[in-house]
């Protein structure tokens, strides 16, 4: 039996994402800033992208990944393209702060699990 998936939601990235706004907090507290920062790691990645990435870490051949356009989707409200945060002023005021990436983050996932 092959899934088919449209639109991806990938349990466990939300945690590399809260780990990295923990930490990235910390580090504004820490030294007392004020204002708005973007927490941004250092890859981009789509949701099909994401999905494949995924996938190619850990098979299930049996999960058909399909995109679809934004059209295809038939959404009320209109949304970007092309969407993304830029960390620019958060690297620029912490720039020893290592950020993970989606290959950090599966790679300890896959070894942890094996």
């Amino acid at each position: 039996m092959k899934y088919l998936i449209t639109s991806v939601a990938v349990v466990g990235l939300g945690f590399l994402i809260l780990l990295a706004q923990s930490l990235a907090n910390n580090e504004l507290v820490s030294n007392e800033k004020s204002g708005l920062y973007h927490f941004a790691s250092t890859d981009y990645l789509n949701r099909v992208q994401l999905a494949e990435r995924v996938q190619s870490y850990f098979g299930h051949e049996q999960v058909l990944i399909k995109s679809v356009t934004t059209e295809q989707l038939n959404q009320l409200a209109e949304r970007p393209l092309i969407g993304g945060m830029s960390a620019v002023k958060f690297n620029a005021e912490f720039p020893d702060f290592r950020w993970t990436n989606v290959d950090d983050y599966l790679t300890d996932l896959k070894n942890r699990t094996h």
